[in-house]
């Protein structure tokens, strides 16, 4: 171990003092030494940077695993992490040198009281600190990911290890990775997990921004100047319909809704869609879990209406909303064709129902259509007719 004595200031024996555990290497940077010092490589995702000058380099972190081993109910110095009555930090000193030293080290081993990298840190206030994990990503991390996509209901760890067949601590491990980063949540009873926020984030925000966007928004520019008024596409996100774009009438009456809104699946053409192809069960339990609120007199506000709406939809292939999401606004939607399964992607016209009728609308269905078509070839990778 290295001697606790206060390093000469040329720093040179600093180098000498790296620990028997971790490999040094000195390289020369504009002639001055630098030194890395490689501590118990572990297993993760990234590449963090963290200055030694500031006390969250070393301190800031809890580790993940709760600490049982001997000494774990010792009281310590937050600082060092030694016990209070053996606390060293009014006897920490500083030393210039031209070496500047560059820790490589596992995140869990910054909170060694006996980690040499912790001394260096300390002693020369230059001193950086990574937190070393694989490059490249677990596949197996990321096939998971992907079977938590496709879930439309809460699981647990048991219930994972049965559909992945991953050993159990390799399954745990990972999920407590993904709750960490906010990918995952765990619920109230402790047990079972559900899609985290950030999780959620990242699937809205590659429908608001996908490559695509700009010709799916060409398809809704020329089907406003076709048939006049404002046309938006839209995608299921939870219970309610979000907006991925619109494009809005020249007409001086119009209601504005930006990409990026928001309406209740039951009160909307798009919804009322995107309910129609789904599973009894899984549309069942989204209805009863969301409140059906009244928002005009037309809001069908019952399971049984609803129902009753969605196959009518179903059979006839589109959707309107006539005055149930806001007065005065009328609404047709149809899908955008998917021939490999449920599509996520809605296309739909708004008007005022003072220069459109429902049956004024109807009248814009072969255009409409048309327009799905080019816009699911887009997502296709195809080229849409003209």
């Amino acid at each position: 171990m290295c001697d606790s004595r206060p390093p000469p200031a040329d720093g040179d024996d600093i180098a000498a003092c790296a620990p028997q555990s971790a490999s040094a290497v000195a390289s020369s940077v504009d002639g001055d030494a630098v030194a890395i010092d490689t501590v118990a490589p572990g297993e993760g995702s990234g590449i963090t940077t963290l200055p030694s000058g500031e006390p969250e380099a070393w301190h800031g972190r809890h580790p993940r695993r709760e600490f049982k081993a001997r000494g774990s109910q010792v009281i310590r110095c937050e600082a060092c992490r030694l016990p209070r009555l053996n606390c060293l930090c009014p006897y920490q000193v500083t030393a210039e040198s031209r070496i500047k030293f560059w820790l490589i080290t596992h995140p869990l081993e910054h909170y060694k009281p006996t980690n040499t990298g912790r001394l260096i840190s300390d002693v020369l206030a230059g001193t950086e600190v990574f937190s070393w994990y694989r490059v490249e990503p677990d596949p197996r991390l990321l096939a998971l990911l992907e079977v938590i996509a496709a879930k439309d209901q809460f699981f647990t760890l048991q219930g994972l290890v049965e559909e992945t067949s991953l050993p159990k601590p390799t399954l745990h491990r990972m999920l407590q990775q993904l709750e960490d980063s906010g990918m995952l949540q765990r619920e109230a009873d402790n047990r079972h997990y559900s899609k985290g926020s950030r999780l959620r984030r990242l699937a809205e925000n590659l429908l608001l921004n996908d490559t695509v966007q700009g010709a799916r928004h060409g398809v809704l520019n020329r089907l406003m100047e076709e048939v006049g008024e404002s046309c938006n596409i839209t995608a299921l996100s939870g219970s309610e319909v979000l907006y991925l774009d619109r494009v809005e009438t020249q007409a001086p009456l119009r209601f504005y809704l930006h990409p990026g809104s928001r309406v209740p699946v039951h009160c909307s053409a798009s919804g009322k869609l995107f309910l129609a192809q789904m599973p009894l069960a899984q549309r069942r339990r989204l209805l009863t879990g969301t409140p059906l609120n009244a928002m005009t007199r037309n809001t069908l506000t019952d399971i049984e209406s609803v129902e009753a709406e969605i196959e009518q939809v179903r059979q006839q292939g589109f959707a309107l909303d006539d005055e149930e999401f806001l007065p005065g606004l009328v609404c047709i939607a149809v899908l955008a064709p998917n021939p490999d399964g449920p599509s996520n992607i809605g296309v739909a016209i708004q008007a005022p129902v003072m220069r459109q009728s429902r049956e004024d609308m109807l009248k814009h269905l072969p255009a409409l259509e048309r327009a799905a078509r080019d816009i699911a070839a887009i997502q296709r990778g195809a080229i849409p007719s003209a």
